[in-house]
């Protein structure tokens, strides 16, 4: 789970073997933005968050919305833009326009 952030709350643990001594709760969500994953990630989309709100109507239009799985197939040759499937078809992304994807990998 290269570049995933932990998100939930923080504990610190005297004399914990984790890097600064800071552990995370069990369960706790693993999020990531949709351009970060890797071919043949299957991931749930958590959060879309662009301040247009033309962009965001467009993402729905095409059945990007929170609560709906996604899997990476492929990237273009050169990483530009991403195909996606999302539900029974595929969609094709830029990966600046996937940063403003909020996902979990399931």
């Amino acid at each position: 789970m290269l570049g995933f952030q932990k998100v939930g709350s923080l504990k610190k643990k005297s004399g914990c073997a984790c890097a600064n001594n800071v552990c995370f709760e069990p369960g706790m969500a693993v999020q990531n933005n949709l351009s970060e994953i890797k071919p043949g990630d299957v991931v749930e989309i958590l959060e879309i968050s662009t301040p247009c709100m033309k962009f965001k109507t467009r993402l729905l239009d095409l059945g990007i919305r929170v609560g709906k799985e996604v899997t990476l197939v492929r990237n273009a040759p050169m990483g530009d833009p991403m195909h996606i499937c999302v539900g029974n078809y595929d969609v094709t992304i830029r990966k600046s326009e996937a940063k403003f994807i909020k996902v979990t990998k399931k």
